[in-house]
């Protein structure tokens, strides 16, 4: 069964507890000069899908094993949970407003530099295969000199000057393989479609081929790869939707925490309404499944890696866009301010400095810093242009930053998806699409305090001590107004440091 333990530091205490507690310490006097990097991630993966995490029922072995060998960060949220956002934060190291990909399918600001390129060029061999999303999905970019992938449905969002027709590596691959474009208007295999095929067709395994193919051929030379996968993302369907047993499978409890008058109205307008708990459950075992399917790709890559010789100066990283709500609080998908939809996986596997020996880091932390740290890894933070992320290398003993709060901060800023809303009781439709485009700041505390304040729509707080689940919104109750008036103060000095001007209403 999956041990059960709440988001929260409570969840804390249990993991720590799991840790080896030989303390070592960030020296770099064994690294390598250039260090290669090989940068797995996952598209809408909770945390609790990982034994680390808490759920010893999902099938991920190799994710299991790459996790005792790893710097495991406990609690790590994302900076915006949606997809396009989220990763150009991944990349870049800079808040959404800043490198301009605010939304899903817009495209990161042409000045704005990613990890490879704020790395002396020439220096590196650099690839991206996989999910892209953020402009120009299928054509090399952004200091990435080779960057296929597996997704042709963004089409209609290419620049200009670049052809429409031209379909991905992956696409190609079916078609070699002798299958027809469902979507024959517009020569496009739809997502639907390529999550029914076998395993050995699917997404995962192509990615397997094309990274294992870059790893042969830049074998005696620096490398940065990145590899990202659709899955688990929806549809939730896939070759694996049989391999867990549904009964051993256990939803969120925040599945029974249904949204209050005193939560958004923008979230009202995202319930999915008579989506009965049996039927979110079917969708969670599938969504195992695909997990499954990542993790066997996952794991011929990292066994390819170690036979090329790469394992002892190769940093791997692994973690994910966003979480996945999955029937909490009425919702599924992203795009809230809850636990669900913030937290992912995030671990680091450095052999020069954790001797592939676990270590669990319990503090907060937000993908904000990935690159400052992976810059810093790479012995390629000097001289560098101001981030707005820090490196995380400080916390690899378990500790907090010297001159850091302990507090995190996220954002929500609005996304055309949400356009596509439900009827709320008591709203109009003018009312409705107001409360949609609605902006939320959120800061966490390390103290387990979480304010999360609006532009135009409802606030909240809560106590994640003692409501893990978020059931219980404490923002308007006078109880708590100092805490309100001091996490409030954090959140406009952050929006101040980082240059954010949306005006909250509290």
């Amino acid at each position: 069964m999956i041990t059960k333990f709440p988001y929260s530091l409570i969840g804390v205490s249990l993991l720590a507890g799991t840790a080896t507690q030989n303390v070592f310490s960030a020296d770099k006097s064994h690294c390598p000069e250039h260090p290669n990097l090989l940068f797995i991630w996952t598209d809408q993966q909770i945390d609790n899908s990982l034994a680390v995490y808490g759920n010893t029922v999902f099938k991920v072995p190799n994710l299991n094993k790459l996790a005792e060998e790893s710097i495991v960060f406990a609690n790590s949220y994302v900076v915006q949970p949606v997809s396009t956002p989220s990763r150009g934060t991944v990349l870049t190291g800079m808040y959404p407003h800043m490198h301009g990909a605010i939304q899903n399918n817009t495209p990161l600001n042409a000045d704005v530099k990613t990890l490879p390129e704020l790395i002396n060029k020439g220096m590196y061999a650099t690839g991206y295969f996989g999910k892209w999303h953020l402009g120009d999905e299928i054509f090399a970019q952004h200091g990435f000199e080779e960057l296929d992938s597996v997704e042709d449905l963004y089409y209609e969002y290419y620049s200009a000057d670049k052809d429409k027709n031209a379909r991905s590596g992956y696409h190609k691959f079916l078609v070699e393989n002798g299958f027809e474009p469902d979507d024959k208007k517009n020569n496009v295999f739809t997502r639907n479609y390529t999550a029914s095929l076998p395993y050995e067709y699917s997404k995962p395994k192509f990615l397997e081929y094309k990274a294992k193919d870059f790893l042969t051929r830049h074998k005696n030379q620096p490398f940065i790869l990145y590899v990202n996968y659709l899955e688990p993302h929806t549809p939730f369907n896939g070759p694996f939707n049989e391999l867990h047993d549904m009964d051993s499978l256990e939803l969120s409890q925040a599945v029974d925490c249904m949204l209050t008058d005193n939560d958004p109205v923008r979230y009202h307008a995202r319930v999915r309404n008579n989506v009965e708990k049996e039927q979110y459950r079917k969708l969670y075992r599938n969504y195992a499944g695909l997990c499954h399917a990542v993790d066997l790709s996952i794991g011929k890559i990292l066994k390819h890696l170690d036979s090329l010789g790469l394992r002892n100066n190769t940093i791997v990283v692994f973690t994910s866009d966003h979480g996945e709500m999955m029937g909490a609080h009425g919702l599924n998908y992203k795009s809230v301010m809850y636990e669900q939809a913030l937290r992912v996986p995030l671990m680091f596997r450095i052999p020069w400095i954790n001797m592939n020996e676990q270590r669990i880091v319990t503090p907060n932390v937000t993908n904000i810093d990935l690159v400052p740290t992976l810059l810093e890894l790479m012995n390629c933070h000097e001289d560098m242009p101001p981030l707005q992320g820090r490196s995380l290398m400080e916390m690899f003993n378990g500790d907090r930053r010297t001159n850091d709060d302990g507090c995190i901060y996220m954002m929500w800023n609005p996304n055309e998806d949400d356009k596509k809303s439900n009827p709320v009781d008591g709203y109009s439709k003018e009312q409705i699409a107001y409360y949609t485009d609605a902006s939320f700041r959120t800061v966490i505390s390390p103290d387990g305090w979480k304010l999360t304040l609006s532009d135009r729509d409802k606030n909240q707080l809560f106590n994640l001590n003692s409501d893990p689940y978020e059931c219980n919104n404490l923002y308007y109750s006078e109880k708590y107004s100092n805490e309100i008036k001091k996490l409030s103060a954090k959140i406009r000095r952050w929006q101040k440091e980082i240059n954010d001007k949306i005006k909250l209403n509290n």
